[in-house]
């Protein structure tokens, strides 16, 4: 049909000079960029895929670059080592020579001199050797230090081991009549209603033993004494935890304890913010605490004592021993990291630990605040301590906070780099007296981690340690001993080269894994994203042929409507 209004042929022409046009800035743009995968438009699971790989390859040449820095760590620290190994040789070979009896008094000065200048020597190489503001060689020492040992938790926590009680053939609380006191007897606690009961009928017993028997879970358990019961004493009984950790407590266990006994206890995840609290007791009067751990937090306002462990210890038999806390207190007037308050004739807290901070009127961070005798010996703290917001005048100390009256502090340690400018007691009172012995650790070696991978998990990671100890070292080399000592410290040398070297080893493994990781994604990438230019151009110069053609049929079909003219 001849038609004037519709030109078929040119709209025809017209679509089809559009698919060439789109075509050819289509290969234009390919050739340009070098791609095929442009946008997510061109191929959205091919543009996903390969974002993917170019996210992972970003991160593999970071790895190579943080495999490398640590490559050249360990053959820096290596070869620190090697010249001190080279130099303990040969005061090793002077210390014999020494002693060897041909030698006058003369002649032992001037290997004396050689010495003294290897010695001082070895000890610039010591330290002076860092890599990138790091220091490599110095003592190892992470976590709480006690007596000049690292304290070694075991598996569930505890400083102690304990070997378990069998609680089966033990009477289960949960079956006890609660209708006349318990005075005495041994029972098994293996749930939360059991603990439950223990802790609020507390006014009914006078005694008596109560073992876990397995761990316990306190969530959404608020242990209910009745208005104004927290308080409530009880009295001669023995709590065993048994090994077993009792978690996620909102509540002190006791009120007040008299003449008891809490042992093997964790607990984990505490949660205390109201009242006049502390996690295991508000009071314990002539009670003994030995083996226990608390974890969690502390958040109340009170004139009492706040302690990570206790509130107030009082009475003169009153102890804790090889315990520990990391109990965060805050918003308290007295508190401590293991006590709040003591005020006793003859209390002990030895062998402990505390790592939790504590912010508080009267804050320190093993107790808060002393009025009777008391002694804190063979402990180790690396608490934050400090004065609420805006408080500026009151004591918060590191070991005590104020108030001290006859404390002994003996063998007290902390961690200077954590805490440099902690002060660690304050004499606020002029019938104190203080006996000290307090040490600080400083210049500790950590483990060195390496993000060698592109993930987070320990696949990923690389940790060693550079930390290396030359106790003992001197030029006494007329000192039979030296010779054992320099023995010992070049076996430890030797010890460390084996070790770094093993790190070596597992870095250089770690740049080739690295490199077909990378190699394999480029290539994969490049399948998936990069444009054939042979077949592009190909495509270019089809699609400017058909646009051409287009053009050329669009001029014809535009003049189709005028042959209408023809027929008038």
């Amino acid at each position: 049909m001849l038609s004037i209004n519709t030109n078929l042929s040119s709209l025809i022409v017209q679509s089809n000079l559009l698919n060439s046009t789109l075509g050819l800035n289509q290969a234009i743009e390919r050739m340009t960029t070098g791609f095929k995968i442009n946008g997510a438009k061109d191929n959205a699971a091919g543009y996903s895929i390969s974002t993917s790989m170019s996210t992972k390859i970003g991160a593999y040449q970071v790895a190579e670059d943080n495999a490398s820095m640590g490559l050249d760590m360990v053959s820096t620290a290596s070869g620190t080592l090697e010249q001190i190994s080279d130099r303990i040789s040969r005061l090793r070979a002077l210390t014999v020579q020494a002693q060897n009896g041909t030698y006058g008094s003369s002649s032992i000065d001037a290997i004396r001199q050689e010495a003294d200048g290897i010695t001082l020597e070895i000890n610039r190489l010591m330290a002076t050797a860092e890599y990138n503001g790091i220091k490599l060689f110095g003592e190892n020492i992470q976590g709480p230090i006690i007596n000049g040992k690292k304290v070694v938790l075991n598996e569930k926590g505890f400083m102690n081991e304990i070997n378990p009680r069998d609680t089966s053939t033990m009477p289960a609380f949960k079956d006890v009549n609660l209708s006349q006191s318990i005075t005495g007897g041994i029972y098994s606690i293996s749930s939360p209603e059991e603990l439950e009961k223990l802790l609020e009928n507390s006014t009914r017993i006078s005694g008596g033993e109560f073992v876990l028997a397995q761990d316990i879970d306190m969530s959404g358990i608020r242990i209910n004494r009745g208005s104004g019961l927290v308080m409530q004493t009880t009295d001669s009984i023995v709590l065993d935890g048994n090994g077993h950790i009792i978690s996620n407590l909102n509540d002190p266990l006791f009120g007040t304890l008299e003449n008891s006994e809490i042992k093997n206890l964790g607990l984990e995840n505490i949660s205390v913010t109201k009242g006049v609290y502390s996690p295991v007791a508000v009071t314990a009067n002539n009670t003994k605490f030995s083996n226990c751990w608390v974890t969690g937090v502390v958040t109340i306002a009170n004139l009492g004592g706040t302690g990570g462990l206790v509130g107030s210890l009082v009475g003169d038999n009153s102890s804790v021993d090889n315990c520990w806390t990391d109990v965060n207190i805050t918003n308290t007037f007295i508190g401590g990291g293991i006590a709040g308050h003591v005020n006793g004739g003859n209390t002990v807290i030895s062998n402990c630990f505390v790592l939790g901070d504590v912010t508080g009127i009267l804050a320190g961070g093993i107790i808060g605040n002393s009025s009777g005798s008391c002694i804190i010996e063979n402990c180790y703290t690396e608490a934050l301590v400090s004065s609420p917001e805006g408080d500026t005048i009151t004591p918060a100390l590191g070991v005590i906070g104020g108030n001290i009256n006859n404390v002994t502090i003996n063998n007290v340690t902390y961690n200077e780099d954590i805490n440099p400018k902690m002060e660690l007691y304050n004499i606020d009172n002029s019938s104190a007296v203080i006996t000290l012995n307090i040490a600080k650790i400083s210049n500790v070696i950590h483990d060195i981690t390496l993000q060698v991978g592109i993930g987070s998990d320990t696949s990923s990671q690389i940790t060693f340690s550079t930390a290396f100890s030359i106790s003992g070292l001197s030029s006494d080399i007329e000192n039979p001993n030296l010779l054992t000592t320099l023995d010992e410290i070049l076996e430890s040398l030797s010890n460390k080269q084996t070790e770094l070297g093993s790190v070596q080893n597992r870095l250089e493994s770690v740049l080739d894994e690295i490199s077909i990781q990378y190699d394999n994604l480029v290539s994969s990438r490049s399948t998936i994203r990069d444009a054939d230019i042979a077949e592009e151009s190909s495509q270019y110069i089809k699609m400017q042929i058909l646009q051409q053609a287009s053009a050329t049929l669009l001029a014809t079909a535009n003049q189709t409507p005028a042959i209408a003219l023809q027929l008038l």
